[in-house]
């Protein structure tokens, strides 16, 4: 039972274009992303330079409007394709997918007409009757901090209790995590903690380096793809319990 892992297009449309032929020649049956769908551009460097400065952040912001309307169009074009691929994906939003109202309005549309494309930011969706998928979006933090107009983060509290309803499900559980913000070992003691106290049979999350890797806590294998956007994504056999990690260099 193959599944391909990706994450981190960052508006790349090559990536989302990729996955037509990705899908097919590695013969995978089901789709796992972990956001960061979009790429941020001024909006990011707007965000970034608020941070630096000290300056509370102004809603609406001019620079965010500017660049909805290209937001939506890849939103809009990730979604199609994912649609398009006939196979059931499971997602995310990742840090850049902001404003998240954005995100998730294309994402139900798709969902509503598709069925396929199923989100599962604090939501649980069913692959097979043997699997429960749920996940937590966005960027996990560690201060008191909720945003998701210029970029999507969550403080760490609302991942540990949002992720409750999972002890109501039988079935063998799959999470979906995006990344701490925080570096790479840092993140670790985050995420190590949600994966401990869930005990899923499989976790797939990114890393702020973009590094692939694979490795164990306890039993659950714990996957890293790497970003489409530089052409890295992951092959996990759900039976076999195995990862092929693949970097295509583009």
């Amino acid at each position: 039972m193959k599944t391909l892992v990706i994450a981190e297009i960052r508006g790349n449309e090559n990536a989302v274009n990729s996955l037509r032929e990705i899908v097919p020649n590695e013969q995978v049956e089901a789709i796992f992303c972990l956001g960061s769908i979009l790429g941020g551009g001024a909006r990011i460097s707007r965000w970034r330079e608020l941070q630096d400065g000290g300056r509370p952040p102004t809603y609406p912001d001019p620079v965010v409007q500017e660049q909805e309307k290209h937001d939506v169009r890849f939103l809009e074009l990730f979604f199609d394709t994912l649609a398009e691929l006939g196979v059931p994906c499971y997602h995310v939003p990742g840090w850049y997918d902001a404003p998240a109202r954005l995100y998730w309005q294309s994402a139900v549309n798709h969902e509503v007409v598709a069925g396929k494309v199923q989100g599962v930011h604090l939501a649980p969706a069913f692959y097979t009757s043997e699997w429960v998928v749920a996940g937590f979006g966005g960027r996990i933090v560690e201060r008191e901090n909720h945003e998701d107009y210029f970029v999507v983060e969550h403080p760490a509290w609302e991942a540990e209790f949002g992720l409750n309803f999972l002890r109501r499900f039988k079935q063998r559980r799959i999470l979906l995590f995006h990344e701490t913000g925080l570096p790479h070992e840092a993140m670790h003691r985050v995420i190590d903690h949600l994966i401990k106290e869930y005990k899923p049979d499989f976790a797939f999350v990114t890393s702020p380096d973009g590094r692939i890797e694979d490795r164990r806590i306890g039993r659950t294998l714990v996957v890293t793809p790497g970003r489409l956007a530089e052409g890295s994504y992951a092959v996990v056999d759900l039976r076999q319990e195995t990862v092929k990690a693949v970097w295509t260099g583009r």
